[in-house]
């Protein structure tokens, strides 16, 4: 016989299975709650104990389609895969995982617009955003890339992730297909590689040195007369779990 604690999670599960369902098939603004209680066969009461609004209840839902997308793209990386390959990997697997029209739609489209920036902010940041500054702390201190910044290089990332499934999507006019993405993606995550010659890949929040001099660097270009980047390389870094992703 069922606890009830059991039962307790048993209906919780219902409703947000309910809702899930509903959500990405009609959209969140036009499942209305009565129509939400009559699939999850729960009363409005049993709803509002589980979840204290509806918007808390979106709030699950959203989370629960952010973290299952990461899980699955991290299921896709090669467990061989250097720390910069996996972030790659890891980018391209999730980008498909959100683009599927189920999970776009609660993920992408609607539950931002019904949540607002700062909660799915909040929310973003203990799944798609962790994800991308572990994956590039450790490609730093594999010695595989070198950033200023990793939280703010990890924003940026996130930022192009963000912008690349609304075009896969076609949320943007004049979406480019999928193999247009990923080469641009691919190019833009491995411009972020150490080159031969610039030293030991990592993050100058992980290098004791970081402030022994604290005037800027006057670049070979500057000292040379040459113009601003002709003689300059990109570095950076990459994004997944050993197993995880975006």
């Amino acid at each position: 016989m069922a606890t009830q604690a059991e039962r307790r999670h048993a209906t919780r599960r219902r409703i947000l299975d309910a809702a899930r369902d509903l959500f990405a098939r009609q959209g969140i603004d036009a499942t209305s709650t009565e129509v939400l209680l009559k699939a999850a066969g729960v009363s409005r009461g049993a709803m509002y104990h589980h979840f204290a609004s509806r918007e808390d209840l979106v709030a699950a839902v959203y989370e629960e389609e952010a973290a299952a997308a990461i899980t699955r793209a991290a299921e896709r990386v090669p467990e061989d895969a250097t720390a910069l390959e996996r972030l790659v990997a890891g980018s391209l697997a999730w980008l498909d995982e959100v683009s599927r029209p189920d999970v776009a739609r609660i993920v992408i489209e609607d539950g931002p617009a019904a949540l607002g920036w700062r909660r799915c902010r909040r929310i973003e940041e203990r799944y798609s955003l962790g994800e991308v500054g572990g994956a590039l702390r450790r490609a730093a201190e594999a010695g595989e890339i070198r950033v200023d910044s990793v939280d703010v290089t990890a924003r940026l990332i996130n930022a192009v992730l963000g912008e690349a499934v609304l075009v896969m999507i076609g949320a943007r006019p004049g979406a480019e297909d999928r193999t247009s993405v990923e080469s641009a993606l691919r190019a833009l995550l491995n411009g972020l590689a150490v080159r031969e010659g610039d030293g030991r890949g990592q993050s100058r929040d992980q290098d004791p040195g970081r402030d022994a001099d604290p005037r800027p660097a006057v670049s070979p270009d500057a000292r040379s007369g040459a113009p601003p980047g002709a003689g300059s390389t990109v570095s950076g870094g990459p994004v997944t779990r050993r197993g995880g992703s975006r």
